[in-house]
């Protein structure tokens, strides 16, 4: 039976599916909770460092191999101290607050279809999701800078921030935009080269699990997540099947 156009069906899945996130959610904030925030505290300290004039990177770091799986690394090249500084002069909450808002509301202006909303919960629904953001793990914000590319394509970009996430920038590499805003990061990455090279070189000492090609592997499920919306989009649907009628006429008058 269906009540006011709704399938109870499809609602009880959808009611289960957030349960199912939630009850995640709660087991991963109480199995770890005393790493919460631990990767945001690491960015603002590295950032205030900085701003100090002390070295980005730990000594050790640079002195030869060590074992990346340690907490309170700086792992991130020179130029993600731009995405750290604001975070001095902003309340802490708007780490979480701001990355959530963008990618809620393109999502909404998305609207992706029921079976890509479970698509998305389910990667919700990976522990490592959960964990990322209980620890306030920069890569929120690559998830709301692939939110933003859906509308604004240049947005993609700063995926770079995060390197080993690269492959996700080029969704914007056709859109001149985004090449300005390589352009941007090359320029300060050239202007930050000491710092760059070093950064380099605490890559390339990394060992264990967060170091190689597949460092960023357990972080894939969270970066879906926009991408999902943007796939299973009905508005963009909508668009496609609306400008169908004009392009035709466009095609016809050419002819």
């Amino acid at each position: 039976m269906r009540l006011a156009g709704r399938s109870p069906v499809r609602d009880g899945i959808a009611v289960a599916m957030v349960l199912a996130v939630a009850v995640v959610w709660v087991e991963t904030f109480n199995r770890r909770g005393w790493d919460w925030g631990v990767d945001f505290a690491v960015c603002q300290n590295a950032a205030l460092s900085w701003l100090h004039g002390a070295p980005l990177y730990p000594a050790f770091e640079l002195a030869g191999p060590y074992e990346a799986n340690a907490s309170g690394l700086i792992l991130y090249p020179p130029i993600t101290t731009a995405l750290f500084l604001p975070t001095l002069l902003l309340p802490a909450v708007c780490w979480w607050l701001i990355p959530a808002a963008i990618v809620g509301a393109v999502t909404y202006r998305l609207r992706p279809s029921w079976g890509w909303l479970m698509a998305m919960g389910m990667c919700l629904m990976y522990p490592n999701s959960a964990a990322l953001i209980m620890v306030g793990n920069p890569d929120m914000w690559i998830v709301a800078a692939l939110a933003l590319a859906a509308c604004w394509r240049p947005a993609a970009a700063f995926v770079f921030l995060k390197p080993s996430l690269f492959i996700f920038a080029f969704v914007g590499l056709r859109n001149r935009g985004w090449w300005a805003v390589v352009a941007v990061f090359a320029l300060v990455s050239l202007f930050l080269l000491p710092q760059t090279l070093d950064w380099l070189t605490v890559v390339r000492h990394a060992q264990g699990d967060r170091s190689g090609l597949t460092y960023s592997l357990n972080d894939l499920p969270l970066l879906a997540v926009p991408l999902l919306a943007w796939a299973g989009s009905k508005r963009s649907l909508r668009i496609s099947e609306a400008s169908r009628p004009a392009l035709a006429s466009a095609t016809a008058t050419g002819a």
